[in-house]
C-alpha cells in the first residue's frame, strides 16, 4: 500500500511551480536554468525519501529547498513556492514512522 503522502497532488504543485519560475524570477538570472535544476533536484531529493518513509529526512531536505528559494529566486516569486515546500512540510511532520 501507498501512503497517501506519497501521491499527494501538492507534490505536482510544487514541481510544476518550480518548473514555471521565470529566469527573471531568480536572483541571477543569466543563471536560471542551472538555479532551477538544483531546486528541482532538491525536490526530488525530498521526494525520494518520502518515497522510502523517511519522512524526518524528507523534512529536512524540503527545508533547504526553502533556504535556497530565498537565496536564489527573487522576493516577488518566493511566497507561492515556500507556500507549498511549507504545505508540505506540514503534510510530512503529522506521518507516524
Amino acid at each position: 500500500m501507498v501512503k497517501p503522502v506519497v501521491i499527494d497532488f501538492g507534490w505536482g504543485d510544487l514541481h510544476t511551480a518550480l518548473t514555471k519560475v521565470p529566469d527573471s524570477g531568480f536572483v541571477n538570472a543569466p543563471n536560471a536554468a542551472t538555479q532551477r535544476k538544483d531546486l528541482i533536484n532538491q525536490y526530488v531529493g525530498a521526494f525520494r525519501k518520502v518515497e522510502a518513509g523517511t519522512f524526518d529526512e524528507a523534512g529536512r531536505t524540503l527545508n533547504d529547498l526553502n533556504a535556497s528559494i530565498s537565496s536564489s529566486v527573487v522576493p516577488g516569486n518566493r511566497p507561492a513556492l515556500t507556500t507549498l515546500v511549507d504545505a508540505q512540510i506540514a503534510k510530512l511532520s503529522s506521518q507516524k514512522v
